[in-house]
């Protein structure tokens, strides 16, 4: 990203970005200009996604969010360009990212849905053909291709490594 692609994204940041630190460091930007979205969303090398709840005036709502130590990087370079109440939050989120303990995975790293101790096991389940990715889907709440991008290796890579694989 340029200088001025940079500059771009904060001041579109300062006006309708979204700093936090919930589990991990996150980024949040929504709106309901796709084009823009669109822009951002690539600028922030993280999905732009329709939000499945349009506005009053029946407007699709647009959003982009980066999770973990991409967003730290980010707001890291965003900082000097912004106003004093977003420059407070960032330097909130970074010390909270400072203090965390371990590399942000699993329940850390983003908005999952599964805690380790149920990805292990749905893992192990899946290891050794004890349930299908549909019936654990049900079980846990959450959708099949969560499932599946969790036995495939997607998403709990730590987890992965300490279980035999499916034979």
């Amino acid at each position: 990203m340029n200088y001025l692609e940079l500059a771009w994204l904060a001041g579109l940041m300062e006006g309708e970005g979204c700093f936090a630190f919930g589990t991990s460091p996150k980024i949040t930007i929504s709106m309901t200009d796709k084009d823009v979205m669109e822009k951002a969303a690539l600028l922030m090398v993280a999905p732009c996604r329709r939000i499945n709840r349009p506005t009053i005036t029946g407007k699709d709502v647009f959003r982009a969010e980066l999770y973990g130590n991409p967003a730290i990087v980010l707001m890291e370079k965003l900082l000097p360009f912004m106003g004093e109440r977003r420059s407070t939050k960032i330097r909130e989120v970074l010390s909270a990212a400072a203090t965390r303990r371990g590399k942000a995975v699993g329940e850390r790293a983003g908005p999952s849905k599964l805690t380790e101790l149920q990805a292990k096991d749905i893992l192990e389940r899946w290891n050794t053909g004890a349930a299908s990715q549909s019936q654990m889907a049900k079980e846990y709440g959450v959708s099949q291709e969560a499932i599946g991008y969790l036995v495939n290796g997607h998403t709990w890579k730590h987890i992965h490594a300490t279980l035999t694989p499916r034979k």
